[in-house]
């Protein structure tokens, strides 16, 4: 058709869909009328999408910081957005995990998908975020299983356990 409609993921990523429709991207796209949030294409591309695993994917886990620091790197799009913590790929590019995936090649190390989810990213805020405070042991225990039972049998996890909600979490000092 000379005319073609906007595709529609849903009809074959159902459960993409329904997980980024409970994200802070999606909720901004409904709350705000000239929201910057990501939508499918933003990470996806459009028509030369390829899967995750094609390292000429934006969602490779090797290109996947460089994807979100389209919008998480921009300085426009932090102050429009009214992203808090600022320039978040510069401090994962820092960092011990950024430096593994990015100078190192290493698909073991964790990218941004890894600590907040591919689709349904949510606010830290929200205790169903894997990086939620109470919830950042069992996340980070993910890779460092051994660390996370030394965690959760000393003095930290016991305070975190019995409900102190200052008790030390593994980004306390990380």
């Amino acid at each position: 058709a000379e005319k073609l409609a906007p595709a529609t993921c849903v009809t074959c990523h159902e459960k993409a869909v329904a997980l980024y429709d409970v994200s802070v991207h999606a909720e901004s796209k409904r709350t705000q009328a000239q929201s910057v949030a990501a939508s499918c294409k933003d990470c996806h591309g459009s028509h030369e999408i390829r899967p995750a695993s094609d390292l000429d994917s934006p969602t490779h886990h090797l290109n996947l910081p460089a994807t979100c620091g389209r919008c998480h790197g921009n300085a426009e799009i932090i102050r429009k957005g009214r992203i808090a913590i600022g320039d978040v790929v510069a401090q994962f590019q820092d960092s011990i995990h950024g430096q593994a995936v990015a100078k190192s090649g290493l698909t073991v190390a964790p990218n941004c998908s890894d600590c907040h989810n591919a689709h349904d990213v949510r606010r830290r805020t929200d205790p169903a975020s894997p990086v939620y405070r109470t919830a950042i042991p069992a996340m980070c225990g993910k890779c460092h299983a051994g660390v996370e039972r030394r965690y959760q049998t000393g003095v930290h996890g016991d305070a975190l356990a019995k409900g102190r909600p200052d008790a030390p979490v593994c980004v306390t000092c990380h």
